[in-house]
């Protein structure tokens, strides 16, 4: 997945505030061939993502202070708000 590009398109949205409002974004940016290449792997293989689309959302919509979407993901760190995003994304694809 190339995500030179993805981390200043995030960063011009206006951060979503719930898990499923991040996955209809993501779905909105992603290119036809990056979601057909997540939606291919296996669950396991879903932290092959943490580098490259995990820093992107963590970057563009974690690390702000009282973030409702880290609370809405239901867990404290960012590292795991964006597994929690990219599962979803997964499920939904």
């Amino acid at each position: 997945m190339k995500t030179q590009g993805l981390a200043p398109q995030l960063a011009g949205l206006q951060p979503p505030t719930t898990v499923s409002a991040a996955v209809e974004q993501l779905c909105l940016i992603l290119s036809d061939a990056d979601k057909l290449a997540l939606a291919a792997k296996s669950e396991d293989q879903l932290v092959d993502y943490h580098l490259s689309l995990g820093l992107a959302i963590r970057n563009a919509w974690l690390y702000t202070p009282e973030n409702q979407l880290l609370q809405d993901c239901g867990v404290r760190h960012p590292d795991d708000a964006s597994a929690v995003i990219i599962h979803a994304l997964w499920k939904n694809l």
